[in-house]
C-alpha cells in the first residue's frame, strides 16, 4: 500500500523519516551521536554515520557544524 502511494519501498520511506529526524536533532540540539541514533531508532552512532554519509555525502558532525555556521 505505501509503495503505491509513495512509489517507494517501506524501508526507504522509514529511512527517510529517520534521516529527517536526525537532521532536526543535529540542527537543534547538542545531543551526542549515540543519543541521536537511539532517538531516531537507529542501531548506534557508527551505523548512523554510515547511513548519513551514504545519503548526504558528509558526516553528521560536519553537517551539524555547517548548519550552525549558517544560523
Amino acid at each position: 500500500m505505501l509503495r503505491r502511494r509513495t512509489g517507494r519501498p517501506l524501508l526507504d520511506w522509514i529511512t527517510e523519516r529517520r534521516m529527517i529526524e536526525v537532521r532536526r536533532m543535529l540542527r537543534e540540539t547538542d545531543l551526542p551521536l549515540d543519543a541521536v541514533a537511539a532517538r531516531a531508532g537507529l542501531r548506534d552512532a557508527t551505523y548512523l554515520v554510515r547511513r548519513f554519509r551514504a545519503r548526504y555525502g558528509i558526516t553528521p558532525q560536519r553537517w551539524r557544524r555547517t548548519q550552525r555556521a549558517w544560523s
